[in-house]
């Protein structure tokens, strides 16, 4: 059993993928991604929709700021939903990350990315290959 904020890698739910669109590596592919997920809205239960997006944001802007992929490259942002959870996945062609980092001390405004992840969703993890995949679940 994967308790919440835990990662894994089994993939045990069924999920059928409702948006999967590519973003350009710029600034504004944060806010391009909340709009894609805008319309999904109606289909969860609201806390879940705002998390939802507050996460998939981090990782996208992570993917932006971190993932050292070329300019002309692009960040993928897929969500699926079951009947029970909702999963966010953000693709790029970065090397990958220290999924353990440490936890952002208080005063930092930025850096806290994957400690919300930790905290709000009940599963996540990350998968590195052709593209480095970080992805979530949040139980509806």
């Amino acid at each position: 059993m994967v308790k919440k904020g835990q990662t894994t890698t089994q993939h045990p739910t069924l999920f059928v993928t409702q948006i999967d669109v590519q973003l350009p590596n710029r600034v504004s592919a944060p806010a391009a991604a909340r709009q894609a997920l805008g319309d999904l809205e109606s289909r969860m239960p609201p806390e879940v929709f705002q998390d939802m997006i507050l996460l998939a944001n981090e990782l996208v802007t992570n993917s932006i700021r971190h993932s050292g992929i070329a300019p002309e490259a692009s960040v993928g942002i897929k969500v699926a939903l079951s009947g029970t959870a909702v999963r966010v996945e953000v693709a790029d062609e970065g090397c990958g990350f220290d999924a353990e980092g440490k936890k952002p001390h208080p005063d930092q405004t930025s850096g806290w990315g994957l400690h919300l992840i930790k905290e709000l969703a009940d599963r996540w993890g990350n998968e590195s290959g052709d593209r480095c995949v970080v992805w979530f679940e949040i139980n509806c």
